[in-house]
């Protein structure tokens, strides 16, 4: 979904880095690509396109079964290393906050 609506298919995969906000304290949305808005974007992105590929595949029986057991594997792999790095994202975050640090860790994205 962009802005509450789905995205047409003709554009499903293909991300749209300027539409993402900026991190805070920048003007420029060019180094957008480096923010927490990135990586959720991009998680999201890959679970529509997992979400076409299998409803696809069951309607077509077009796409080979290995390949699509391949495909879920690796996103199922991403899936933990984006949940690891949010766990390790919060920790930090925490340990940051308990010890009086003020630095500005945007915790969008979660």
């Amino acid at each position: 979904f962009l802005l509450g609506l789905p995205v047409p298919y003709a554009n499903i995969g293909g991300l749209v880095p300027d539409l993402l906000p900026a991190p805070r304290g920048s003007s420029s949305s060019a180094s957008s690509h480096s923010t927490p808005h990135a990586a959720v974007a991009l998680a999201l992105n890959a679970a529509q396109v997992w979400n076409y590929l299998h409803t696809y595949s069951e309607t077509s029986r077009d796409l080979p079964k290995d390949r699509m057991k391949e495909l879920k594997d690796s996103l199922d792999g991403a899936a933990i290393v984006y949940r690891d790095a949010i766990s390790h994202s919060r920790k930090i975050r925490t340990e940051s906050f308990k010890k009086g640090e003020t630095n500005d860790i945007s915790s969008e994205g979660e």
